[in-house]
């Protein structure tokens, strides 16, 4: 474990733990299904694995909408222009 944090250049206090919770909140955080990391760590209830979401960084402008993925499918070559904007483009009013 010791030689785990030092070849990570970790210098805080961490343990198995630390490394089973950072291994499932990255999961999470690259779109991984929450049932497959229900599963990979082992939990029988879904809640028990929503605890990792809690610490997930949520940026909001780096959301890529699916329409934008589609229009980049090789399906549709020249459906999207270089003038056509994205969803962090978009002038989104703030309540």
């Amino acid at each position: 474990m010791k030689l785990a944090l030092k070849r990570a250049g970790i210098i805080n206090h961490a343990g198995c733990h630390t490394f089973r919770h950072c291994f499932a909140t990255h999961m999470l955080e690259n779109s991984i299904n929450i049932r497959v990391v229900q599963h990979l760590m082992g939990h029988a209830d879904v809640k028990t694995a929503e605890i990792y979401t809690h610490v997930m960084e949520k940026n909001i402008s780096a959301i890529v909408s699916p329409l934008d993925s589609l229009m980049d499918s090789p399906h549709y070559p020249s459906a999207k222009s270089s003038t056509d904007s994205t969803v962090a483009d978009m002038d989104i009013p703030h309540s």
